[in-house]
């Protein structure tokens, strides 16, 4: 009996001692190496991973609590568009009261937050372009790649950030034509930020912001392309004609009517069919049913942000939950 309790702590020891022995000498395994994180040093290697990251800006730019539905939903409210069932916090009560302050978590801190997230990633993106322009130049990228590829998506980050900083100008300051953009207007942040080092930034002027949005908007017209690569959605990324129809909404927003014209003149023309001349042949569909029937791609969308069931903008910032929502119970008649 104890020689097979001795036999069976000796098979035990041994085997014990076979496994930590293996196993400590695995030290890749004390450091792996992420599949599908890239250290920063390495994100401008590839094409793949420069386009991963042109992507990323639309992720960023498409979250829930920013144009993913909140932008939209706030705008909305804010005009009394709704009416108030369930003074819920969560779901714009404060836009709707007008009782909005600087700690207003959903309304002002997190959309906030998310608008200036997009915005510095896409001013990272965009610094990255420019430090690894040696890189971009070399094999494995392509001969014409600095001055054709490189210059169009930095016009997406171009396009994506204006979109970004004018759809903040329209919750956090007041419109252009209330002192003709001299009121206060937002941080304009041009310079990836990295650390803390620009917390204080000082808000520019109304004016000051929309001046950089026009920039954007029209470097982005001269160097994004007319209709997007093979394979890439002419409804999900931007192109030429987005820029244009951009501009349109700023100068509208701005009171620059004869502008919003002459940029709108560029997509419409004067006589039948209406069919944008060049780029992308955007056209009023001949069925509104169309317009919303999946997969949502039709010549009216210049610029769309897709969700799927697996990738949704989040519970309560879906616009269904608020421009489609369940009927209400009829109350009982006496």
């Amino acid at each position: 009996m104890k020689s097979s309790i001795t036999k069976i702590l000796t098979t035990g020891l041994c085997a014990a001692t076979l496994a930590f022995g293996t196993f400590s000498c695995q030290n890749d395994l004390l450091d792996p190496v992420p599949t599908t994180l890239y250290p920063q040093d390495i994100v401008f290697d590839t094409p793949a991973r420069v386009l991963l990251q042109v992507n990323n800006l639309y992720a960023f730019v498409k979250v829930g609590t920013f144009l993913g539905g909140r932008v939209q939903v706030y705008g909305d409210v804010r005009a009394n568009d709704f009416l108030n069932m369930r003074n819920n916090g969560v779901t714009a009560l404060g836009v709707w009261n007008h009782t909005l302050t600087e700690q207003s978590q959903n309304d002002v801190v997190n959309t906030w937050a998310a608008g200036y997230l997009a915005i510095n990633q896409i001013n990272v993106f965009l610094a990255g372009l420019e430090t690894n322009a040696a890189k971009l130049g070399a094999t494995p990228f392509p001969a014409n790649y600095v001055t054709t590829t490189a210059v169009n998506y930095q016009a997406e980050a171009r396009l994506l950030r204006a979109l970004s900083y004018y759809s903040l100008l329209q919750l956090y300051a007041r419109p252009f034509i209330d002192g003709n953009g001299s009121k206060p207007g937002l941080p304009l942040r041009l310079k990836a930020e990295v650390d803390g080092t620009g917390n204080d930034l000082a808000r520019s002027s109304v004016a000051e912001v929309y001046a950089q949005i026009l920039a954007d908007l029209n470097f982005a017209e001269l160097n994004l392309p007319l209709t997007p690569a093979t394979g890439v959605s002419a409804v999900t990324r931007a192109h030429r004609n987005t820029a244009i129809a951009l501009k349109t909404r700023v100068y509208l927003s701005m009171g620059r009517y004869d502008d919003v014209i002459r940029e709108a003149n560029k997509l419409v023309p004067a006589t039948a069919p209406y069919v944008a001349p060049t780029g992308v042949r955007h056209a009023l569909n001949p069925s509104i049913a169309a317009v919303f029937a999946a997969p949502q791609e039709t010549s009216e969308s210049i610029l769309s942000f897709p969700f799927t069931a697996q990738n949704a903008p989040g519970t309560q910032n879906q616009l269904a939950f608020y421009y489609r929502p369940r009927p209400r119970a009829m109350a009982s008649t006496p």
